[in-house]
């Protein structure tokens, strides 16, 4: 399964890649957007697939960045913008939370 993902995903980041050279009016801006967001929506699907509640949360930064990514195409600067902060400030709380964690499970030397 890991390998179908990660086909899936480098097929939609070319595609995303080849179209966004040639977006020229509305209608192919909003496919554009679709198509740069697929991929991280591919993504926000598999942290679902696991139980962990870390994954919940990387979802959620994930989401945020896709969210800013559709913002930012359609000239949504400081909304994109805004987006993308919230979604770093969810994966610093990631990484707050896992290195915290990991620290309090090291067996002393």
């Amino acid at each position: 399964m890991n390998k179908w993902l990660i086909a899936v995903f480098a097929a939609l980041s070319v595609c995303y890649i080849g179209f966004s050279a040639t977006v020229n009016n509305d209608a192919s801006l909003l496919f554009s957007a679709a198509l740069k967001v697929a991929p991280i929506v591919l993504l926000i699907a598999c942290c679902f697939i696991t139980t962990k509640p870390a994954y919940k949360l990387l979802a959620l930064a994930l989401s945020f960045g896709g969210c800013g990514d559709v913002l930012l195409a359609y000239g949504q600067f400081v909304p994109g913008l805004s987006a993308f902060l919230l979604g770093h400030l969810v994966y610093i709380a990631i990484w707050t939370v896992s290195y915290t964690h990991l620290r309090a499970h090291e067996t002393p030397e």
